[in-house]
């Protein structure tokens, strides 16, 4: 996981004012992705149950904490703008059932996650706006999206959306493994675990279509 050079400056001052967690000045490697028999491992029992939203802001967070959560949130809204586009422009029921499935829990994790960026003086967006993000797709590949529709939609988005999904277990896991806030190291892990078996779904799809 990068670290942006403005997240590392805004380290040093969270960390004199207390809201950072000494200790963990840098982002760790992504954990690697593996697909063994397809199945997800059980972050969330490994990290212990989801911790309750306001605690977070009442424990430190570690850089890889923040660098998660401001890659996350453009992750999502990247997320949520490309299944609106497939549930309603897609001809396939089944894509169009994935992508609901892919987009349903999105809305609330972001508002969870722009709360705890806000509880450290952090915008979404990251410093100086930036919209660069982990495992996200490029601005052709959203405006190919969007241009699309029908079977030709279909064909485009699956595996852009499936590579998209994969990015975001990437980015979750390792924040599940090597963060220090537990609130958002169980947030972590929860996406990670769900977005696995979405990319499992949508593996299907693909498979199943003609």
């Amino acid at each position: 996981m990068t670290v942006r050079p403005g997240v590392r400056r805004l380290a040093a001052g969270l960390l004199a004012a207390g809201l950072l967690a000494p200790g963990l000045g840098c982002a760790a490697a992504p954990v690697p992705l593996d697909d063994p028999g397809r199945t997800a491992p059980v972050l969330r029992a490994q990290q212990g149950p989801p911790v309750p939203v306001d605690q977070a802001v009442l424990e430190p967070m570690s850089v890889v904490d923040v660098v998660f959560l401001q890659q996350m949130v453009p992750h999502h809204e990247q997320a949520l703008a490309i299944v609106d586009t497939a549930v309603t422009r897609s001809a396939d029921p089944a894509v169009r059932g994935a992508a609901e499935e892919v987009g349903a829990p999105l809305p609330a994790e972001l508002r969870t996650m722009t709360l705890w960026l806000a509880s450290v003086g952090l915008a979404p967006d990251g410093s100086a706006g930036a919209h660069a993000h982990a495992g996200g797709m490029s601005d052709e590949d959203v405006a190919r999206v969007r241009a699309a529709s029908g079977a030709e939609l279909d064909e485009l988005l699956l595996p852009l959306l499936i590579d998209h999904q994969v990015g975001a277990v990437e980015l979750a896991r390792s924040a599940a493994a090597t963060g220090s806030n537990a609130a958002v190291r169980g947030l972590a892990a929860t996406i990670a675990e769900r977005e696995w078996a979405a990319v499992v779904a949508l593996r299907d799809v693909r498979a199943g279509r003609p």
